[in-house]
């Protein structure tokens, strides 16, 4: 809004100076007029006729002059608004159609020609801005802005080469053009030539507040490969202008390369904070949330993209991604949730086989286990709730035939009766080293396999003697104690390879053997010594 009434008030003076101008030429003609109408003597008067001529062309010079050029506080103005409004194409579209007005003031302007070349580079229509320039040039062959302006439009239409050349030109016409030096040393970092680095460090001992300037940089290093600088020099920018949506975007998309998907969303949430319906800021945000695989998370911000914007080709694309993801998700789904129901029927068949064997509680221990699948692989599934529903109404089935409790199985059946819950942090601890660690290697693996064995054996009567007497309760948390403490060790080392699985595992049973049996033998035999003394 603030360009738009810069504008407007650049048109007011120059349609102001021409208005002055056709003024004095009129007062100036009619004076002339006036005074030769009063001479009665020519002969005497002789030099009122050359001031009654001169009036009309001193009239037609001051109009002329003030015709010629925009002066330089209107370049400098004009020229700000062009050149570091990036934000939006439009203003620079109502920015052409003001310039197009200046020049029906004064086709032979080559500053209104010049500066319409660079608002139709920024609004992306840098296939026109040569002709502007080029008109520009044959007004003011040395015209170092226009110069530079063809530069811009190469560089903008990836003829490095060319862009070289035209920065080149501009700078022997002008050599203290920061953009200039800046423009050349993109020219060459584009094509990989880091040379281009020392052009942009003396774009910065001319202007080194300008944040287009460091931005600018910033785009070299990222034309290199060189992310981490790219992003020191971002950063120097938006220090000096912290809202400049380019250099964060910038910003946002090397994160974007260097896979900190997190810190990427939150320099686009900062984008949208300043507009929240800015269309690409969302696609991109989305398009994080996507590599970081949140495809439902993602789904949403690629659909107000697409809504604040519907030919936005990319919201589009990306939408499609999802759902190809939401399929491909459905599919691994069934196929797990088949590999699952298989290991479920097969312990169910087990329980069955072993309790028409008298083996009841292997039988129970075969229900634990398929009760333990259902729960943490099939209950959070794509399964019909129906056929989940009759899944555990079958387990249950066979649970009360074997006279075990239908209840969930959630973690360690003494420990739970122990705490009081199975969301107590002791459980979820035992809960946590089964199968973070101890199911992540064949030996641990072996080792659960039999120890449920022998635990499910007893377990269960203990948890229901708890559940019946306080004390006894009391009793076991006594004793259970220590175990959970030494166990609770595992879960601070690395238990990523079979030796270590069996190097802590072993040092952990030694230390459990010495609590329970060494150091009470120890201390029965010393307590007995003293009593015969």
């Amino acid at each position: 809004m603030a360009n738009e009434k810069l504008l407007s008030a650049l048109i007011s003076r120059l349609a102001s100076r021409e208005m002055t101008s056709l003024v004095f030429l009129t007062i100036s003609s009619s004076a002339s007029f006036v005074l030769l109408g009063f001479v009665s003597d020519i002969d005497k008067y002789w030099w009122i006729p050359i001031i009654g001529i001169l009036f009309p062309v001193l009239g037609l010079a001051f109009n002329e002059v003030s015709r010629l050029t925009i002066h330089k506080h209107d370049q400098e103005l004009i020229r700000k608004i062009i050149k570091e409004d990036r934000e939006t194409t439009y203003k620079s579209e109502e920015a052409i159609q003001i310039f197009e007005k200046i020049l029906e003031l004064d086709p032979q302007n080559a500053d209104a020609l010049t500066w319409k070349g660079y608002a139709l580079i920024q609004s992306g229509q840098s296939w026109a801005a040569k002709s502007p320039f080029l008109s520009a040039l044959q007004i003011e062959p040395n015209h170092a802005n226009a110069t530079f302006g063809l530069g811009d439009m190469y560089l903008d239409l990836e003829d490095y080469p060319t862009a070289e050349e035209y920065y080149r030109k501009g700078l022997e016409i002008n050599p203290e053009d920061a953009l200039g030096w800046s423009g050349l040393g993109l020219s060459l970092t584009y094509r990989g030539n880091e040379s281009g680095l020392i052009y942009h460090d003396k774009a910065i001992a001319i202007s080194p507040d300008d944040p287009l300037i460091l931005a600018e940089k910033g785009d070299s290093y990222y034309n290199l490969g060189k992310l981490e600088e790219a992003i020191t020099y971002y950063d120097k920018a938006l220090e000096l202008e912290p809202n400049d949506v380019m250099v964060l975007g910038g910003k946002a998309y090397i994160f974007f390369e260097m896979e900190q998907f997190e810190k990427a969303i939150k320099v686009y949430d900062k984008i949208l904070e300043l507009d929240p319906n800015d269309s690409w800021a969302l696609n991109e945000k989305g398009r994080n949330l996507f590599a970081m695989e949140k495809y439902e998370e993602a789904l949403p911000y690629f659909e107000k993209s697409l809504e604040i914007d519907p030919n936005n080709q990319f919201a589009k694309n990306n939408i499609k991604l999802v759902n190809q993801k939401f399929s491909e998700q459905r599919e691994i789904s069934k196929e797990e949730v088949n590999v699952s129901l298989k290991k479920v029927f097969d312990l169910m068949n087990k329980a069955q086989i072993s309790s028409q064997n008298g083996d009841d509680n292997t039988a129970r221990n075969y229900l634990r286990q398929a009760t333990t699948i259902v729960e943490e692989e099939i209950e959070p599934s794509i399964m019909d709730p129906q056929a989940k529903a009759d899944l555990k109404r079958q387990i249950n089935l066979l649970k009360e035939q074997l006279g075990m409790s239908t209840k969930s199985s959630g973690g360690c059946l003494i420990a739970t009766a122990t705490f009081g819950s199975e969301l107590s942090s002791e459980v979820q601890q035992l809960r946590e080293l089964r199968d973070n660690h101890l199911l992540q290697t064949e030996s641990g693996s072996a080792f659960m396999i039999g120890f449920n064995e022998l635990y499910y054996s007893f377990s269960p009567t203990i948890a229901d003697l708890e559940r019946e007497n306080l004390v006894f309760k009391e009793i076991v948390k006594l004793t259970i104690t220590p175990l959970l403490t030494s166990l609770s060790i595992l879960n601070y080392v690395n238990l990523d390879s079979e030796e270590e699985v069996l190097g802590y595992g072993i040092g952990v049973i030694l230390l459990n053997i010495g609590m329970y049996f060494v150091a009470p033998a120890i201390l029965f035999l010393k307590l007995k010594k003293m009593r015969i003394k």
